[in-house]
C-alpha cells in the first residue's frame, strides 16, 4: 500500500466552486492485453473488441479515478461511482470482484482497508457516506499545481490497475454492451435496438451514451428513429426489420449528434474515426 501512495500522485482539480482529487491513469481500454484469451475461450468476440477499443478515446482509462463532484468518487474505465451512501456501480464491481477472486480482493482492497461489504458498501478505515467524501477531498481543497499523495487514492488507484480488476471492467463493459444496452427497447417501439443496429459503429455509439447517461438512451434512440420514419416508415415498425446500411446511415448521423450526453457530437465523430460508417 505504501509504494502505491507514493508512486500514484493526484491532481488537484477546480469543479464548479469546489476542489478535489483526480488521477487520470494511463491505462486506455484499447491497451487491454487479454483480448485474445477471451475470443479463445469464447468469452468474448471480434465484435465486442471492436466496439470496446473504439470507445477508448471517449471513455475515462481503465485506471483513472477522481473524487470531485458529487459522488464519493469515480473509478475506471466505466466511470462507475460511489454515491454519497457508499453504494453504487462502482461498490457493486468490487463486491463481485471479492466473490470472484477473494484472495486478489484481499490484497488489493482489504488490505489497504478498502472494504466492500455484503450490503454492497464501500468503506475506508470503517468509514463510508458522507464522511469518506469529506474526507477524500480534505487535502485537495485549495488550488495547487502540485501533485499529491492520497492515502486512500493511491492504493485504489493500484487495485484497479491490477490485470485482474482490468479483466473485471472488461467482461462488465461486454456485459453491459450485449445483455443490457442492446435490449433497450426505445420509447413507443417493440423491438430492441438490435433489431435495428447492424454495425459496430452503431452499437458503439448506444454504448458511449448509456456509459454516460443511460436514462436518456431508451428516449434518444426512439427520436432517432422518429426521424427515420420520415424516409422509410414501412421498415421502422414492421413487425420483421429488413434493416440495412443505407438506414443505418440516416439513423446514425442523427443520433450520434442529438444524444444527451457530454460532448456528443465530439465523442461520435471520435467513434467514426475509427470504425467505418455504413
Amino acid at each position: 500500500c505504501d509504494q502505491c501512495i507514493k508512486n500514484n500522485l493526484l491532481a488537484t482539480v477546480k469543479y464548479y466552486k469546489t476542489y478535489g482529487p483526480r488521477y487520470i491513469g494511463t491505462l486506455k481500454l484499447s491497451q487491454f492485453s487479454q483480448w485474445d484469451t477471451l475470443i479463445s475461450k469464447g468469452e468474448a468476440t471480434d465484435t465486442d473488441k471492436s466496439i470496446i477499443s473504439a470507445m477508448s478515446q471517449n471513455e475515462a482509462n481503465l485506471d483513472g479515478i477522481q473524487a470531485y463532484d458529487s459522488e464519493i468518487l469515480t473509478a475506471g474505465a466505466m466511470q462507475k461511482t460511489i454515491n454519497p451512501k457508499g453504494q453504487g456501480e462502482f461498490a457493486q464491481q468490487v463486491y463481485e470482484f471479492k466473490q470472484q477472486y477473494p484472495a486478489a480482493y484481499k490484497h488489493l482492497f482489504e488490505d489497504c482497508v478498502w472494504i466492500g461489504s455484503s450490503r454492497k458498501i464501500m468503506s475506508y478505515k470503517g468509514v463510508t457516506g458522507e464522511a469518506l467524501k469529506k474526507a477524500l477531498r480534505q487535502d485537495f481543497s485549495t488550488p495547487t499545481k502540485s501533485l499529491q499523495s492520497s492515502k486512500a487514492l493511491g492504493p485504489l488507484v493500484c487495485a484497479i490497475r491490477s490485470p485482474l480488476f482490468q479483466l473485471k471492467q472488461i467482461q462488465d463493459f461486454i456485459y453491459r454492451l450485449n445483455n443490457v444496452v442492446l435490449k433497450i427497447v426505445p420509447i413507443g417501439y417493440k423491438f430492441p435496438i438490435i433489431n435495428f443496429l447492424r454495425t459496430d459503429l452503431g452499437r458503439a455509439t448506444v454504448l458511449d451514451q448509456h456509459v454516460n447517461h443511460p436514462g436518456y438512451v431508451a428516449t434518444d434512440f426512439a427520436a432517432a428513429l422518429n426521424y427515420t420514419s420520415k424516409s422509410y416508415p414501412d421498415l421502422i415498425r414492421g413487425p420483421y426489420m429488413e434493416w440495412s446500411h443505407s438506414y443505418e446511415r440516416i439513423l446514425l448521423e442523427y443520433y450520434g449528434t442529438h444524444r444527451r450526453m457530454t460532448d456528443a457530437v465530439k465523442k461520435y465523430n471520435n467513434l467514426k474515426n475509427q470504425l467505418p460508417l455504413p
